[in-house]
């Protein structure tokens, strides 16, 4: 907005019953309330006044909902609300600062590297109390960031924030364009990641003095060309001597990557090198890294168990093969090393019957094997077999059977 508004206080005292000795102003003659945009004022209190349109009701009250929940010392102070017919008026704290923008259309000002850092961290540590609140900003850019003298933060406007939940989502269209993140752009579902990329695109402009996706285009053209990732040109930092350049570059690439779930989180964000100005690189992952990560050692489980597994039949081949190939009937005869030898048959020779002058008990013994015990059942072809040592039929036990006869069973007349 670029209108002014400009009320004396005496006036504003006198129509709204507003207690000016309740605050400590340093000149009340000069002083004069101006719109939230223009905030170098003579107070020490900005009042914010914004016209009521229609439907705009509802979003006011949330952010003065927001702002009074909020105590951060890099987020503006809200005190007070109040309304007239046709105006809300929040008090807030006075900052005695510019714009971060201001700051990055001055050619003339440049920020070092730590400058850089610093601010960043600032703003990373806002975002993070923010989240923990289940708070989303939605409109993070330097229009709404104030940095004073001692290059203190100070972030405001709240008129975008929304407050939601850990499980829940929302894909409203809201922000400035060259700040939304892609899944905005793409009408997506979306959650506090999208101040995460804001950040990821003020850190750029802060240290190359321009957007890195940007480029005076039309708005149809940058939308479209926001729905695909892209090359983000990093040459010519070598000449400011970043002494964090790898780590800078590394912050840029978690932040502002083009898919939600390969950003690091603000709570992340405070541990980074390049925040923490550390020259080795600390192991930060992002939930789409770890589940890769995931996947990966479930991939390596069931193959680290395929490998088990394949040993284990190397080491029992034989055993696995017969339980698995052979049938019903032949599998109990696996487990066998060798046959039992065949039980031993004696009986009476002719010799030993027609002579009677041998002795019963001291008969001669003849050994012979007696064939394998058969099935008696029909053979193949319909018929019964008689002899048992042309039968087909299976052989039910392979054990060999023996009778013992001794002459002594035999009775002799």
């Amino acid at each position: 907005m670029t209108f002014l508004f400009r009320m004396r206080i005496q006036n504003l005292q006198q129509n709204y019953w507003l207690s000016i000795e309740s605050f400590n102003f340093l000149d009340r003659v000069r002083s004069v309330v101006y719109l939230k945009y223009f905030m170098m004022v003579n107070f020490l209190l900005l009042r914010q006044i914004v016209e009521k349109m229609k439907g705009n009701t509802e979003k006011l009250q949330q952010e003065a909902l927001i702002l009074s929940q909020l105590k951060h010392p890099n987020i503006v102070q809200y005190y007070k609300t109040f309304e007239s017919k046709r105006r809300l008026y929040f008090i807030l704290s006075f900052i005695d600062g510019k714009t971060l923008q201001e700051y990055i259309d001055d050619f003339n000002i440049r920020f070092s590297e730590n400058e850089c850092i610093a601010l960043i961290r600032q703003l990373v540590n806002v975002l993070s109390y923010l989240h923990s609140n289940r708070i989303i900003h939605r409109d993070i850019k330097p229009d709404n960031i104030i940095v004073d003298k001692n290059l203190n933060l100070t972030l405001i406007d709240f008129g975008l924030s929304y407050m939601t939940t850990q499980q829940i989502t929302t894909h409203q269209n809201c922000g400035t364009l060259i700040y939304m993140a892609p899944e905005i752009l793409m009408k997506k579902e979306y959650f506090k990641s999208v101040d995460i990329w804001s950040c990821g695109i003020i850190q750029y402009q802060l240290l190359k003095n321009r957007h890195p996706f940007w480029t005076n285009q039309n708005k149809e053209k940058y939308i479209k060309q926001m729905f695909q990732p892209q090359k983000v040109d990093f040459s010519g930092m070598s000449k400011y001597n970043f002494k964090f350049e790898r780590a800078a570059i590394s912050f840029f690439e978690k932040t502002a990557a083009f898919e939600p779930e390969a950003r690091i989180t603000a709570e992340q964000a405070l541990l980074h090198p390049w925040i923490t100005c550390q020259s080795s690189e600390t192991q930060i992952m992002t939930s789409k890294e770890i589940f890769q990560a995931y996947k990966g050692i479930a991939i390596f489980t069931k193959f680290q168990k395929l490998i088990v597994f394949l040993q284990f039949v190397k080491q029992n081949s034989q055993n696995v093969i017969k339980a698995i190939v052979l049938p019903n009937t032949k599998r109990l005869f696996s487990k066998q090393k060798s046959p039992k030898k065949p039980k031993i048959i004696q009986i009476p020779t002719s010799s030993c019957l027609n002579s009677s002058h041998s002795s019963r008990d001291s008969s001669q013994k003849q050994k012979i094997k007696l064939p394998p015990i058969i099935n008696s059942k029909k053979s193949p072809k319909g018929g019964v077999n008689s002899s048992p040592f042309t039968s087909h039929n299976k052989i039910i036990n392979p054990m060999q059977t023996a009778i013992e006869f001794k002459k002594s069973h035999f009775k002799l007349k």
